[in-house]
């Protein structure tokens, strides 16, 4: 056995972290005031990082526990508590909402009768964008663990991780009831849902191995940006 095999080169020992990497990139080169990941290994062991400031004019550094809004990551702690009814005989998927809340869903081209409850779920139901509404200023904050697997019974588990296409969210990407599937530059796909709200955006998920990963930018980014965070998650769970 060689010594390099034992102990890392001076070049490899200095090679930068990749995923320090990348959200210095999303501050440097797309001005997105901060950048936070923390990431879990096979091993389940975390790691937190920063880029960026969390204050502008003061230059404070980012906090590693600082709160973010949730956004649309409360979907999948929706979708969760709805299979939780499910297994418990509350609730069917393939009910109508009407038979649960009667007369809410009502509107040009709305009618509940006609709406499932797996329909809400999985983004199939046809209802306007919710973010249009003058409530949407009103999310709350929160963090992401990896939790669904402990909360829900297998039968449940399989129903949410059943996806059909979403491509609108990029490619390969599918959507399941309130998680969504994403493939990996390495293989495999990571299952998670992210959030935007106003002033952050969270992107992230978990694999089939334990792996984890979340990212936040304080900002909402479009464009190139928007996929250089997706591409964030990827390299942090591909190291």
């Amino acid at each position: 056995m060689t010594t390099g095999a034992l102990f890392p080169s001076a070049a490899s020992a200095a090679r930068p972290d990749t995923v320090q990497s990348s959200l210095n990139a999303l501050v440097a080169d797309d001005r997105m005031p901060a950048a936070l990941a923390s990431v879990v290994d096979r091993e389940g062991r975390m790691r937190n990082y920063t880029a960026g400031v969390g204050d502008l004019k003061t230059g404070a550094k980012v906090p590693k526990d600082g709160q973010v809004r949730a956004g649309s990551n409360t979907k999948a702690f929706t979708a969760v508590v709805a299979l939780q009814l499910v297994a418990e005989k509350k609730i069917a998927l393939d009910a109508p909402v009407d038979t649960y809340l009667p007369g809410l869903l009502r509107g040009e081209g709305i009618d509940g009768r006609h709406i499932t409850v797996r329909q809400l779920l999985q983004h199939t139901s046809g209802l306007p964008e919710y973010m249009e509404s003058p409530v949407f200023a009103d999310f709350p904050t929160a963090t992401r663990t990896t939790w669904s697997r402990a909360l829900l019974p297998p039968a449940q588990l399989t129903q949410m991780r059943t996806t059909v296409p979403a491509e609108a969210r990029g490619p390969g990407v599918r959507y399941g009831l309130g998680l969504t599937s994403t493939p990996l530059s390495c293989g495999g796909v990571y299952r998670g849902h992210g959030g935007t709200a106003l002033g952050y955006r969270t992107r992230g998920g978990v694999t089939e191995d334990g792996r984890a990963a979340d990212i936040v930018v304080t900002t909402a980014p479009t464009g190139a940006a928007s996929q250089r965070v997706e591409a964030a998650v990827d390299t942090a769970l591909c190291r």
